[in-house]
């Protein structure tokens, strides 16, 4: 038996496992980036760090965006408790302990409906909230 005849029979069956072989490397590799968070993505999320809302009212911001500049308003019914601009790295969360909680904590007496909003800095359309009753 020649060895030029093996390689011909085999030749085939050979392109194919290397085809094979290279398509699985590749969509592994696909797969890892996808199911990476900052690979070009570009989200970010506002929770309360427990459910039901907190009776501090800490809440939670996750950034995967270009940005890095954050800013939250707290209301209670229409007066506004307090706005602050913070600073989010990539690929963080932050909790948020809000600072007038701090100063005005009465568990006696019932809140009207509170409003979390929180925004990138240089993006005020692309605002979520969140509630606590």
């Amino acid at each position: 038996m020649h060895v030029n005849s093996f390689v011909k029979r085999h030749l085939s069956s050979c392109l194919m496992a290397g085809l094979v072989f290279f398509a699985v490397a590749f969509l592994f590799m696909k797969n890892d980036r996808e199911l990476d968070p900052n690979y070009q993505k570009n989200w970010w999320t506002l929770a309360f760090t427990a459910l039901p809302a907190p009776a501090d009212l800490s809440f939670v911001i996750t950034n995967h965006t270009q940005t890095e500049s954050f800013t939250y308003t707290i209301k209670s019914g229409t007066t506004t408790l307090e706005t602050q601009e913070i600073r989010v790295p990539r690929g963080t969360s932050l909790v948020i302990q809000p600072e007038y909680i701090r100063e005005t904590s009465d568990d006696t007496t019932p809140h009207a409906k509170r409003d979390i909003s929180a925004w990138p800095t240089n993006d005020s359309t692309n605002i979520f909230s969140i509630y606590q009753q």
